[in-house]
C-alpha cells in the first residue's frame, strides 16, 4: 500500500481505463491524483476495476471538498469492502479535514429484497441470499490506516440510534434495496446540515430499481433539495436550507 496522499501526486496524462481516444479529453482523464488514489484503494480492498464504478467514485473527493466548512460528521451506509470509505478517508486526511467517519453495515450482505426490488436484472428466482457479504474484521483491516472511523454493525436501521444526536455534512448511501434506502434517507436527511451532500450510489442503477424508487418517493415534492443524476448511475442530493 502506498503511503502517498492525493496531494502528493502531480497530475499528468496516463491512459487510465476510462480514457477513450475517440472522444475529446476531459479533466477526469488527466486527474492523476484521483486515479492513483483509486488504484491504491482497489488494491487495498481487493476489488477489480470497472469504468462506471471508477466514474462514480470520482464524485467522492469533490463532495468531500465541497463540505469542508459544513458542520457535522461523515457517514457511509453500506460499505462492502470499504472502497468508497477508503477514498473518502484518504481525501479527508490529505485535505486536513478533521471529523468522525461512521460506517453502518450488516457485514452479512443484503437484507431480503422486497417486491419493489425485483427487475429483469434481479429476479426472485435468481436472487442469491446475502450477496455482498464481507467480514467486518477484513473491512477494519482495509481501513486500519484511518483512526477516525467508527463501526456500527447491524441491519438498517437498527444501529442508527447510535448517532441520533449528531449532525452530518456528507452521507454516502449505498444499500441497494428499497426499504434500507428509504430508512436511511428518512433518518439522515433531517440530520444533514444545510449545504450538506448525500451521494446516492444506486440512484440510476437499473439492477436495483428499489433504491431509485425509494429515492424518488422520499424527495418528491421537497423544496429543501437540489438533485443531480450522472451518467455513471450515481446521484447527488444537496440540502439547500
Amino acid at each position: 500500500m502506498s503511503d502517498k496522499t492525493p496531494s502528493d501526486f502531480t497530475p499528468a496524462f496516463q491512459p487510465w481505463p476510462s480514457y477513450d481516444p475517440k472522444r475529446p479529453e476531459v479533466r477526469y482523464d488527466k486527474d492523476a491524483a484521483f486515479h492513483c488514489l483509486y488504484d491504491e484503494a482497489l488494491a487495498v480492498v481487493g476489488m477489480n476495476d470497472r469504468a462506471m464504478r471508477r466514474q462514480r467514485h470520482y464524485l467522492i473527493p469533490q463532495a468531500i471538498r465541497q463540505v469542508r466548512d459544513v458542520p457535522g460528521d461523515i457517514v457511509e451506509v453500506g460499505c462492502y469492502r470499504g472502497l468508497s470509505a477508503y477514498i473518502a478517508c484518504a481525501v479527508l486526511e490529505a485535505e486536513g479535514i478533521s471529523t468522525d467517519f461512521h460506517i453502518f453495515d450488516s457485514f452479512e450482505g443484503l437484507s431480503k429484497p422486497g417486491d419493489q426490488d425485483y427487475s429483469q436484472f434481479l429476479s426472485k428466482n435468481k436472487t442469491k441470499e446475502n450477496p455482498f457479504a464481507f467480514p467486518e474484521d477484513q473491512v477494519r483491516n482495509n481501513l486500519s490506516r484511518f483512526k477516525f472511523v467508527h463501526y456500527h454493525r447491524g441491519w438498517i436501521p437498527d444501529r442508527f440510534a447510535d448517532v441520533s444526536e449528531k449532525t452530518f455534512r456528507y452521507v454516502h448511501v449505498d444499500v441497494d434495496l428499497y426499504q434500507p434506502t428509504l430508512d436511511t434517507l428518512s433518518f439522515f436527511w433531517s440530520r444533514l446540515s444545510s449545504r450538506g451532500v448525500m451521494l446516492l450510489d444506486d440512484n440510476g442503477t437499473l439492477y436495483f430499481p428499489g433504491a431509485r424508487t425509494a429515492i424518488e418517493e422520499f424527495f418528491a415534492g421537497r423544496s429543501d433539495v437540489v438533485r443531480f443524476e450522472l451518467p455513471s448511475g450515481a446521484g447527488l442530493a444537496i440540502k439547500v436550507v
